[in-house]
């Protein structure tokens, strides 16, 4: 049972992505409740947009959601998701995609392997998987896949850490702004 809790297989049940997501600063003067699908790639872009330091964004994957929060934009209708394991040396094989209606899921390195779509309007417990019966769905998310990544290796990446003096200049912020101490 431990091991299984620690290195055991992990799965993209729609109740592990279910996370609220409350700001609080002074350039956000209305409270706003967002009923569109976001991601949580988006929030560090989110923070340093409202921090000033947008430039921290350029080689992001996410989207400020300021235009959203200032009802002056729109977002994307879908989210990419990726699975993880609490195991260092084991790397869960799912990725996917949801939207406010599907959720389609797949081995990471092999399209076929592994795939699930889900009716999520119609089966909230994702139990009918209706993947077979539904390829221009899947043709669909695979091509929003691929515009995530041509290359459609979705193998982790080391990230490219910002300097220490960047850092220090960000937790200073941050610090002045109350969101560390």
């Amino acid at each position: 049972l431990i091991n299984s809790a620690i290195t055991g297989e992990t799965h993209l049940f729609d109740d592990r992505y279910h996370i609220p997501v409350i700001l609080i600063a002074p350039q956000l003067n209305k409270q706003k409740k967002i009923k569109d699908q976001i991601s949580t790639i988006d929030i560090f872009p989110t923070i340093f947009d409202i921090i000033g330091h947008s430039e921290y964004n350029s080689n992001s994957r996410g989207k400020t959601l300021l235009p959203l929060i200032n009802e002056t934009g729109t977002h994307t209708s879908y989210a990419f998701i990726d699975s993880i394991t609490n195991s260092p040396y084991k790397l869960s094989d799912l990725i996917g995609i949801r939207t406010l209606e599907y959720k389609y899921c797949r081995n990471r390195n092999n399209k076929t392997k592994s795939v699930y779509l889900y009716n999520l309007e119609k089966d909230p417990l994702e139990e009918i998987n209706i993947a077979q019966e539904n390829p221009n769905l899947i043709e669909k998310f695979e091509n929003i896949l691929n515009d995530i990544n041509s290359s459609m290796n979705f193998n982790i990446k080391t990230s490219n850490i910002k300097t220490d003096k960047e850092s220090e200049a960000a937790q200073k912020v941050l610090r002045d702004l109350g969101y560390i101490s």
